[in-house]
């Protein structure tokens, strides 16, 4: 990781070449933001949770579904926070992508530990 000044501030910037801090901040977004929980979160867990008890989880696979709200959380945040042109320059693929990886690692990390979301 090295770090980078961008208009007087410090940037760090990973090992992908993306700024960590703006990973992080979609991060804590995402997981505390009502909406999305309901809206993408939640399906995907019990539809991801499903697939474990049946044995065919696969975490790339998850990791691709869990983009479909890391997109939703990046489109969200770029519009709640007015930040300046497009949402996907503000959060480029590589960025989403590895949070999308850090998703599904922390889901199957979940599911070995036991923990549910579905209602039994």
């Amino acid at each position: 990781m090295t770090s980078h000044y961008l208009n007087g501030c410090r940037v760090e910037i990973g090992a992908a070449g993306h700024d960590e801090h703006m990973l992080d901040e979609l991060e804590l977004f995402i997981d505390n933001d009502g909406a999305l929980y309901e809206s993408r979160s939640l399906p995907i867990y019990k539809n991801l949770e499903r697939k474990w008890k049946r044995g065919v989880f696969d975490q790339t696979k998850a990791a691709k579904g869990f983009s479909y709200l890391i997109d939703d959380g990046a489109k969200k945040f770029h519009r709640d926070f007015r930040y300046g042109g497009k949402w996907y320059q503000t959060f480029p693929k590589s960025l989403r992508d590895e949070l999308s990886k850090r998703y599904a690692q922390n889901m199957a990390e979940e599911l070995r530990a036991g923990n549910s979301w579905l209602d039994d």
